[in-house]
């Protein structure tokens, strides 16, 4: 608009007073009805400069560049304050989320539409966008700063190789058994990138993870328990390795444990007691071969003994049919022996003598035990449950 036809206009004369007001938001409707589409997005810079608040700012941000189009010297002067308007926005707010994001590629846009380079890039480099970010700094001379920016680019595509590496490794061992390979590397996953899948899935893995030193599996609709060392706890706490849910049975009702050369039972002070072959245990005494124990009133186990070994059924109350299996030579025979489990730093792995079958895949030659496993060879086959 011409400066005669500005002095005419009634429009611009009242932008012009609401702009001295302070009055952005009157004067750029003012401005725009004048057809003075720089001086409506310079109102709306204005009013982003004196914005409550991150949200505030950014909504006249953009509205501002939206105004701020063609080529004027006094448009571009406009746009150039747009874009390092929104660059000091995104700086101040230090994370980066995907308005930020949306914002810095605007403002490269501005950037690039007056001709500063440097700035373009820079954004450009905060989005990622490497390739372009270079371009830029290579445009505006900035020789240490295009070295820098491929200097990192390498160091991260170096990164990004590794970590596509590591998460193949994980997937490839979580499937074959080795489940600690498959952890170590899902952690460098987690600390090459911080990101939330692979956080969630490191959660996921650490809790199918069993507890030190036992393994409770399911075969053929039963229970089955076993246990890689003594005191063999037994009562309704469920920290007990044989945990029973009679009413009559105390948390803590009796123990197991190791002697000399045999096993000790051991009741801990019960209400309704412990009894073998009928007498009451006022005192430990030593477990051998075969026999039955009263655990409370309706609770009844027998047990088996053979050197270290011990199994522990439940043939009456309410846990009938569970078992245990006990031994500190840390190895056990599984479904007439197609399996041996062994407890290696006291964490539970299987062999078995064919190819086995974890979680439908064929498995490595040995598997380290999680939750929820299951495990085949030809017919037999189980599944973990704790």
């Amino acid at each position: 608009m011409s400066f005669l036809k500005r002095l005419l206009s009634v429009d611009y004369r009242r932008a012009l007073t609401a702009e001295a007001a302070g009055d952005y938001h009157a004067a750029a409707q003012r401005y725009a009805l004048a057809d003075e589409p720089h001086k409506v997005a310079e109102m709306h810079l204005c009013a982003a400069d004196g914005a409550g608040g991150v949200e505030e700012r950014l909504r006249e941000l953009r509205i501002a560049a939206r105004w701020a189009e063609g080529g004027a010297p006094v448009e571009q002067a406009v746009q150039r304050r747009i874009a390092r308007a929104m660059l000091q926005l995104v700086r101040a707010h230090g994370v980066l989320s995907g308005d930020d994001l949306a914002l810095l590629r605007q403002a490269a846009h501005l950037f690039e539409r007056v001709g500063d380079a440097a700035d373009a890039g820079e954004c450009q480099e905060l989005c990622g966008d490497v390739d372009r970010a270079a371009q830029s700094f290579q445009r505006a001379g900035e020789v240490d700063r295009l070295e820098q920016i491929l200097t990192r680019d390498e160091q991260q595509r170096q990164v990004e190789r590794r970590l596509v590496d590591q998460f193949a490794d994980y997937q490839s061992q979580l499937l074959r058994g080795d489940r600690a390979r498959a952890l170590r590397a899902l952690q460098t996953c987690v600390e090459l990138a911080p990101r939330r899948e692979y956080r969630v899935l490191l959660a996921e893995l650490e809790g199918r993870w069993l507890s030190a030193g036992t393994v409770a599996v399911r075969v053929e609709g039963r229970e089955i328990r076993y246990l890689e060392r003594f005191p063999l706890r037994i009562g309704r706490a469920p920290s007990c390795e044989l945990n029973l849910r009679d009413p009559g049975i105390s948390r803590y009702h009796a123990t197991i444990e190791t002697g000399e050369g045999s096993l000790l039972l051991r009741d801990e002070g019960s209400r309704n007691g412990t009894r073998w072959s009928g007498r009451r245990l006022t005192a430990p005494e030593a477990l051998t071969g075969e026999g039955e124990l009263a655990i409370g009133d309706h609770c009844v186990l027998q047990f088996s003994i053979a050197g270290d070994r011990l199994l522990l059924e439940v043939v009456r109350g309410l846990d009938q049919g569970r078992r245990i299996y006990a031994t500190t030579a840390r190895s056990f025979a599984l479904i007439g022996g197609v399996f041996e489990l062994s407890f290696r730093e006291g964490l539970p792995h299987v062999t078995a003598a064919g190819e086995m079958r974890l979680n439908g895949a064929t498995a490595a030659g040995t598997i380290l035990l999680l939750r929820g496993d299951r495990v085949a060879c030809g017919d037999a086959q189980f599944e973990v449950i704790d």
